[in-house]
């Protein structure tokens, strides 16, 4: 067998000629992994001793094998522990909703589109094969009071909190990522305006997003001054800083129930707001506030980083009630 059309050499020459970020490749890299995992299950469990995925086998019908055990395979490793063995130590298998079933095999297709137009593969399994839209809920945001409230609440009693409460608010202020938020410095402030190039599309669309700089934000960024190194505020890791952000929320009281959208099992869920808290809420209630007031998707794309038209930024807004009622008196005509 032309070993050149094999799964990992190919993927790997793949990733080669792929001029993706960090974070990007790390996802790539799962998938390798995932397909790793899959010829072993087909080879140990299947008991298919000569199964390869080589590009040139790959069809429809192993396509949907493949989502299958993936979308299923913690039950399947639990089910069989021969599989852990074979897998190694280190290895951690979570439930897969449908979103995410749907960005793994979207990055498999782009994968398979590479090798159509590096002709080692005339036609992709793709062709016949349908991946699931994603769906989303309702976004769920913070109200302006219930940052108030957040601000208003004295955590100093523990200082590490209070500290990470105020980096919170400050990032409801500005809605950057937390990737962007946590490699900022003083010199992303230009003249009361924060200004960075999101990193998550700097290799596709390398504008800059400036956000002018409200007086809460300002009153918290001279409330840390002077650290070392040119910091802008005194952060920690962005998974501490999640961790914080739930315990920052029970602490302000901010514990209403929100009806979220279970990305496993895509049925509705009522869960506390604190306990799904974490850095993307801050930017999601920069977001649908703004939005809720100025109705204009390109304006608030302008301060988010969103492309125009994006179909991301369609998940953030809220189309609530204030704006049902403000387009349905368009109908009234009157003067």
């Amino acid at each position: 067998m032309n070993t050149t059309t094999e799964f990992d050499p190919l993927f790997d020459r793949f990733l080669s000629h792929q001029d993706f970020g960090h974070g990007r490749r790390k996802h790539y890299m799962v998938l390798k992994r995932m397909i790793g995992r899959y010829v072993i299950y087909r080879r140990i469990i299947l008991h298919d001793d000569s199964f390869r995925f080589d590009v040139r086998s790959v069809c429809p019908e192993i396509l949907s094998d493949l989502y299958e055990y993936l979308r299923q395979e913690s039950d399947i490793v639990a089910g069989h522990p021969e599989l852990s063995a074979a897998f190694g130590t280190g290895t951690r298998i979570g439930k897969r909703g449908g979103n995410y079933m749907n960005s793994v095999f979207k990055e498999l297709r782009a994968f398979f589109n590479w090798c159509i137009s590096e002709k080692f593969i005339s036609t992709s399994p793709f062709r016949d094969f349908r991946i699931c839209p994603e769906r989303y809920g309702t976004p769920v945001y913070l109200t302006l009071d219930e940052i108030g409230r957040i601000y208003r609440t004295d955590m100093s009693s523990n200082p590490g909190l209070e500290t990470q409460k105020d980096i919170f608010v400050f990032q409801c202020n500005i809605g950057c990522r937390v990737g962007d938020l946590l490699k900022m410095t003083r010199e992303n402030v230009v003249d009361g305006i924060v200004e960075y190039i999101p990193s998550k599309t700097i290799k596709e669309n390398a504008r800059t997003v400036s956000v002018p700089l409200n007086s809460i934000a300002e009153e918290i960024l001279g409330k840390y001054s002077g650290l070392p190194g040119n910091r802008l505020l005194p952060f920690i890791s962005a998974q501490r800083y999640n961790d914080r952000i739930k315990e920052i929320l029970e602490t302000a009281g901010i514990t209403r129930t929100a009806t979220i959208l279970d990305s496993v099992t895509r049925t509705e869920k009522k869960v506390p707001i604190n306990r799904i808290a974490s850095s993307h809420l801050a930017r999601r209630t920069f977001i649908g506030n703004i939005y809720k007031t100025v109705k204009d998707p390109c304006l608030v794309s302008s301060l988010t980083g969103h492309v125009d038209g994006s179909t991301a930024f369609a998940r953030y807004r809220d189309i609530d009630i204030d704006i049902k009622k403000d387009l349905v008196r368009i109908l009234e005509n009157r003067k």
